[in-house]
């Protein structure tokens, strides 16, 4: 029962187990943890510019798609060979898609670092 009775369970189980004289009145005070990590103006700039840059590119790959379906749908258009025309457009689609991807990847992956590293260590207050 002893590993049972820890000190933060003491008040809880106090009503059904009462203790010796001695410790009914003991029981360790909380201990309040407050922590503060506050970015410099340098780390808060390039916050803004890691979350500028994919909201850019968030629009900009939007924008893409809905170009590259009106250009796939109106490629077979005034074309000798309507069908290779579509899939020729249909490939070059998809590789400007896999491309804006991998932009937007590789900036969110080194702007994210950046964002990483340009943060404060954490200074932890104990109140007791």
């Amino acid at each position: 029962m002893g590993m049972l009775t820890s000190s933060c369970l003491r008040p809880i189980l106090r009503a059904s187990f009462p203790r010796s004289g001695q410790e009914r009145g003991r029981c360790p005070m909380a201990v309040v943890r407050k922590e503060v990590s506050d970015r410099t103006f340098f780390g808060q700039l390039i916050k803004l510019i890691f979350i500028g840059f994919n909201v850019l590119m968030l629009i900009v790959m939007l924008f893409s798609c809905s170009s590259m379906g009106d250009t796939v749908n109106s490629a077979a258009a005034g074309s000798d060979y309507p069908d290779a025309a579509r899939a020729g457009a249909t490939i070059g689609a998809g590789l400007a898609a896999g491309a804006l991807l991998f932009i937007w990847l590789a900036g969110a992956v080194i702007l994210g670092l950046f964002v990483l590293f340009t943060r404060r260590k954490k200074i932890v207050d104990v109140e007791e």
